[in-house]
């Protein structure tokens, strides 16, 4: 902590956005530096602002000159390749991530992929957690900055990590794992390959002496290792094996909602911090199922639904299905970011326990489109609660299932607020 604090001393800041991790990081440095000048801009005035710090608001960064300032902090909702192009070569550029690896990624397990990412972290904190004094934060709601004052050296960082988090970032965690990489927030970045090596920063920066976890089954990572090998040790993870009892026991009873692959990282992980292998189960006893992924809302007229909103890409749908089985009815649609259903659609086709495919949304209309030949019952609807309502008269038996393959964004603020409409609607709750 005293090194970043010598690091932000007289120097002149910037924090671009004053979102959760923006006031994080503002908080801390006016807490705990002595800055030279610590300034907000935003689009709307910011509330709550340490008496020290001044606020600019703009609908835009273009009066923003960034010669006035030797560190601009942006905030993870702000797309870089949307930043006037002087702000974008600016070598001050940066943001609490990359703030947060450079001085605290030696003892950093930090975690990324399109899904994934909160139900693995929070695993893995509860496995280490056994035995090690850890905290969990990052992407998963708890920013980083907020982490250090509690920090000790031997202190072990759990951090989930988004690609808008990584994008910018010039160090790498100590040991770092990517689940997984499937087309998924094209509307951020100038293209997928942008998406794709936002991601791989997280190897991108490693030493000899750190740690690259990785599923070499995803064809996507593949490609990248190949293109860009990781400089840390690489650990490939779809062909990992247990080595004795409480490992086989711990990837066999694996949670419901936690792909085999990423249960093999906690794994690796544990082996590398020579966790004991029964911390292991009492980890996964401990670790309490994350909300909207594959949750089970309840049995209702001889009808199980569950509440999948956090899947927003076809991927993610897919291992819905295939955890659960038998699922008579599927929920499909919502904002369109162009990502290609046509393998999607292909899949459901194909799976004769389907029996209903509801669509909503943008998305739903191409999904909809799609699976007009597909011999099973397709519509698609302009409301969501509508579509809810129809799946609940059409379904007799078996599964109900809310797995959009597509993001929540214009009906709804967040796949929370579509998940736990979806919850009330099946459980009477709204009518």
């Amino acid at each position: 902590m005293k090194e970043l604090i010598a690091y932000l001393a007289d120097k002149r800041i910037a924090a671009l956005g004053y979102g959760v991790e923006g006031k994080a990081t503002v908080s801390f440095i006016a807490e705990y530096a002595q800055p030279a000048t610590l300034h907000v801009w935003d689009r709307q005035e910011p509330a709550d602002l340490p008496a020290s710090v001044e606020a600019h608001v703009a609908s835009s960064f273009e009066d923003l000159n960034p010669a006035d300032y030797d560190l601009l902090i942006k905030s993870p909702g702000i797309a870089t390749y949307k930043l006037p192009e002087a702000l974008q070569a600016a070598p001050g550029l940066t943001d609490a991530t990359g703030l947060f690896l450079r001085f605290f990624g030696a003892h950093t397990i930090g975690i990324t992929g399109t899904k994934g990412k909160s139900t693995t972290s929070t695993l893995l904190h509860a496995i280490l957690s056994q035995s090690l004094p850890t905290v969990l934060g990052g992407n998963i709601g708890k920013p980083l900055f907020s982490l250090i004052p509690q920090l000790t050296p031997d202190t072990w960082v759990v951090a989930e990590l988004s690609s808008h988090q990584l994008e910018n970032v010039r160090h790498s965690a100590h040991i770092g794992i990517i689940l997984n990489l499937f087309e998924e927030h094209l509307d951020a970045y100038r293209s997928r390959d942008h998406y794709f090596a936002a991601k791989w920063n997280l190897f991108r920066y490693q030493q000899a002496t750190d740690h690259a976890l990785y599923d070499e089954s995803n064809a996507n990572l593949a490609r990248l290792a190949e293109a860009t090998p990781p400089v840390g040790l690489a650990h490939l993870l779809a062909n990992l094996e247990a080595q004795n009892e409480a490992e086989a026991a711990f990837l066999e009873q694996g949670s419901l909602q936690t792909h085999p692959t990423n249960l093999k990282a906690c794994l690796e992980v544990a082996r590398l911090l020579a966790v004991p292998a029964s911390d292991l189960l009492a980890g996964l006893a401990a670790f309490q199922p994350l909300p909207h992924r594959l949750e089970k809302v309840g049995t209702y007229g001889g009808v199980t639904y569950y509440n999948d909103s956090i899947a927003t890409i076809p991927a993610a749908t897919l291992f819905a299905l295939r955890q659960l089985g038998e699922v008579e009815t599927l929920l499909l649609g919502g904002f369109d970011r162009g990502i290609d259903y046509a393998e999607l659609a292909t899949a459901l086709a194909q799976n004769e326990r389907l029996h209903h495919l509801l669509c909503f949304g943008a998305s739903g209309r191409r999904m909809a489109d799609l699976l007009a030949s597909s011999g099973k019952n397709v519509r698609h609807f302009d409301h969501f609660d509508t579509m809810v309502h129809a799946a609940m008269e059409l379904t007799t038996s078996g599964i109900c299932l809310l797995s959009p393959a597509a993001p929540s964004y214009g009906d709804f603020k967040n796949f929370e607020e579509r998940g736990e409409r979806f919850r009330a609607l099946v459980s009477g709750g709204l009518h």
